[in-house]
């Protein structure tokens, strides 16, 4: 199945700065990324982030045909992202 194996267990960028949250995965075949939300281009290894504004919640989420994975960051009030680790596995081998 697909695993994300990489991802930063904490990024701090001020409120107004960019930041590009980098995601890793594994897998066979190779797994797609999704991020959301998105509001460009979503389906790379990493989401770039040209000014962070407000509080939020990013999803990265791995996919291949036998399962996918998937990683949670947020932005908290004080301006400072930080990144929540929740890993969710689907394992489809055994459908």
């Amino acid at each position: 199945p697909a695993k994300i194996v990489k991802l930063a267990s904490e990024y701090e960028v001020a409120v107004g700065q960019s930041v590009s949250l980098r995601c890793q995965a594994e897998g066979n075949p190779k797994p797609t990324y999704t991020w959301t939300p998105c509001e460009s281009v979503c389906h790379e290894s990493t989401l770039n982030i040209p000014g962070v504004l407000s509080d939020g919640v990013y999803t990265c989420k791995v996919a291949n045909g036998l399962g996918s994975d998937r990683r949670f960051t947020s932005l908290d009030e004080q301006g400072l992202l930080l990144v929540k680790v929740a890993t969710t596995v689907q394992d489809w081998s055994m459908f």
